[in-house]
């Protein structure tokens, strides 16, 4: 029987799915590559990119697992997935969080799925074109209906959902990366003043910091409809911004932007950045959202650049007595030149 219950839900699973819960369960806690889980689980097969992906999904949804905050499944950006939550064999293991599986019939008939699996697979190397492209549709098992790429893999339905990735920084000095990053947090902290969007928070986003990514990978593996993504170039007190908003489910523009104002129009140009962004998913503001927005706790440009160095630094945090003074010096500097600017 291929079947999991959390509490007193139970949930049917299709036998790949069941084999591949099993594979996860005996690697408990372990990172398990997309590469491992596909020769074992479509072993003998040739499969496409999504079938793993939409597996995961299936049996996240039968476990109600969050992606974001998974307990049971968790993503392990551009290499596989790892089974965190504790699976019981039987009634007298320990269960976190909450979920019982019933595993020992279903490994046997795995085990079996498995052979039948091999031996088709042999066959199917001799076999035309027109017999590949059948055993890809797998008619031999009862056909579901496969949801769409957002049922499966988007929570937000309400409302637009946006992962703001790390804007690249492009003024040819590694020191100025501070200044791109403080671009793209007070990008993250303004559209999460939209009630209109959901916005994926600054430490998942920042996992995907110099990493060649694929948006589409972005949004399944967070859950997300759009991405946005960027540059930043600063050359004296000239600053230039380019931005494009993707739909991850399709991989096209659906906004994109670039920006050149003097360094003293920073804080407008990010206004700017915002406004368009939320225009182009057709998201109203609210008069308080506006001016929420436009509202800049400093118009001190020096205060704001020693506060950008210092939240860099503070990230990298250190209990050592240099970097603490450090990071402690740059943070009163910025007090200095603004007393206001808490």
């Amino acid at each position: 029987m291929n079947r999991a219950s959390r509490g007193s839900t139970t949930v049917k699973l299709e036998p790949r799915t069941m084999k591949l819960l099993v594979y996860l369960s005996e690697r408990a806690g372990k990172t398990v590559t997309r590469e491992q889980l596909e020769g074992e689980v479509w072993r003998g097969m040739v499969v496409g990119y999504d079938a793993l992906n939409n597996a995961i999904t299936k049996l996240r949804k039968a476990l109600a697992d969050d992606p974001r905050h998974p307990q049971i499944i968790e993503t392990i950006p551009k290499v596989g997935y790892r089974l965190v939550g504790q699976i019981s064999r039987s009634r007298g293991d320990a269960e976190l969080p909450d979920v019982k599986l019933r595993l020992a019939e279903a490994a046997k008939y795995d085990k079996l799925v498995s052979r039948r699996h091999v031996r088709a697979a042999i066959v199917f190397l001799g076999l035309v074109t027109v017999i590949t492209i059948v055993a890809w549709f797998e008619p031999w098992q009862k056909y579901v209906e496969s949801p769409t790429f957002v049922d499966q893999t988007l929570p937000f339905l309400d409302k637009p959902s946006v992962a703001v990735l790390p804007f690249e920084n492009l003024s040819g000095d590694a020191k100025q990366r501070y200044f791109s990053d403080g671009i793209t947090e007070d990008l993250i902290t303004d559209l999460a003043k939209v009630s209109g969007l959901s916005v994926i928070a600054r430490s998942s986003s920042f996992a995907y910091r110099e990493k060649p990514t694929d948006v589409r990978d972005v949004g399944r593996e967070l859950g997300v409809r759009y991405v946005l993504e960027g540059s930043v170039r600063r050359s004296g007190d000239q600053v230039r911004i380019t931005a494009q908003l993707i739909d991850a489910t399709t991989g096209r523009h659906v906004w994109a932007g670039r920006y050149d104002r003097k360094y003293h129009d920073v804080f407008a140009l990010q206004t700017e950045v915002i406004r368009k962004m939320v225009s182009a998913l057709a998201v109203t503001l609210t008069d308080a959202e506006r001016a929420q927005i436009a509202r800049r706790q400093t118009n001190n440009l020096e205060a704001y650049d020693y506060y950008l160095r210092a939240e860099a630094r503070a990230r990298g945090w250190s209990d050592h007595p240099r970097r603490t003074s450090e990071v402690l010096s740059l943070y009163q500097k910025a007090i200095a030149l603004d007393p206001k600017f808490a």
